[in-house]
């Protein structure tokens, strides 16, 4: 007997500009984490939302913990 198989995700970004619609990522896992943001003067309204098990979000946020640190001007 085999056990159910673990979630995948998919994930899609469209970007809206001037009335056209265009995809700016579709990308499959096995986890997520995601950030939206909305800019209106100088208030920020930012939605946050996450897939996968705790310890794959662990692995996946060090991950880019470690891309933006590199990148990072000090």
């Amino acid at each position: 007997m085999t056990g159910t198989p673990a979630p995948r995700f998919r994930v899609t970004v469209h970007q809206l500009h001037a009335g056209k619609t265009t995809k700016a990522i579709d990308a499959y896992g096995d986890g997520f984490i995601t950030a939206i943001a909305t800019l209106d003067s100088e208030h920020m309204d930012v939605q946050f939302n996450e897939g996968g098990t705790p310890s794959l979000q662990r692995l996946i946020a060090q991950a880019v913990t470690d891309e933006y640190s590199r990148h990072r001007p000090r």
